[in-house]
Formats: structure tokens, sequence, C-alpha cells
């Protein structure tokens, strides 16, 4: 990833992704992820993202992942497990990581109905709508090119019918 090795088992990435169970299924004469003097390469992805969502695939003891409480990532890194874990169809990972962003961080409603419509995530959508339309969050101008301007006037519109 990037100019990044990371050297980890695979049986991990084929139980959690049928992506990866999928490409590793496949016959291949390349040696490619045989070692790391021959990688796998995943063009397109950052080796600050993957990294978060191997401290999830792999924590400091192999055990259930509803059971890892002391796993302590920051917001952006949840959004970056959730990111990778959506792309790879990784379900278990992505809910783990959409409960630990809904319960354990706040989000603002714009924050959640960006991230919804990034990842996926249609219990945001509804509830970052909602609050917007409850006025629980002043808009401002700098808030319209991030929410979209047909939902800013959906929501208005909404607003002003209440």
């Amino acid at each position: 990833v990037e100019e990044t090795v990371f050297a980890r088992p695979r049986g991990e990435f084929e139980r959690s992704s049928e992506v990866f169970a999928d490409m590793f299924r496949l016959p291949s004469g390349s040696p490619e992820g045989r070692d790391e003097e021959h990688p796998i390469i995943l063009e397109g992805y950052k080796a600050e993202e993957f990294n978060c969502l191997l401290k999830v695939m792999y924590p400091t003891t192999n055990i259930d992942l509803h059971l890892v409480k002391e796993l302590h990532l920051v917001k952006e890194e949840w959004i970056s497990v959730l990111k990778l874990s959506t792309i790879w169809n990784m379900s278990q990972i992505r809910e783990y990581a959409i409960h630990r962003l809904s319960t354990d961080l706040t989000m603002v409603p714009i924050e959640k109905i960006q991230l919804a419509r990034a990842h996926k995530v249609s219990k945001w959508l509804e509830e970052g709508i909602v609050s917007l339309v409850n006025g629980d969050h002043r808009l401002t101008r700098e808030d319209l090119p991030m929410l979209g301007y047909d939902t800013a006037a959906l929501v208005l519109l909404i607003r002003d019918q209440l």
C-alpha cells in the first residue's frame, strides 16, 4: 500500500472479506503475496488507512471483535476502517466500525450525512436529515456544498412546513 509493505497472515483477510478470499483462491503464476519480497500491490489506498484497518483485524489479542473494548482509535481512524471494510465487503468489521462511530464518537449532522453517502450507512443519512429538519444544527453557507444544494433545499423546505 503506497510504499509500505505490511506483512500479515492472509487468514484473517480470507475470513473477513470475500473479496480477498476470492483473490487468494484464483490460480496465479505470479509470486505476488508469497513473501515480503513479492508483496500484493493495493493501488489507490493510503497506508495510513490500511494501518487503521489492520489495528482492528489484528488487535493485540485474537478475540471476537465485540469483545475488543480496549481498541482505542480516533474518529478519523474509525472512518478509515469503515471506508476500507465497505470497499472490501468486510461486513463484520464494517458493522463494528459503524457501531463504534455511532456510540463512542460525536458526529454533527452534516458529517453524518457525508459519511452516510460515502459509505452507504442509511441510518446515518436519516439521523442527519432528521436532526437538520428539527433545527438541532443551524445551516451555514459553508455547510451547503458539503450537504449538497438539493438536500439543503429539501431540509429548509421541510423545516418551513413544520
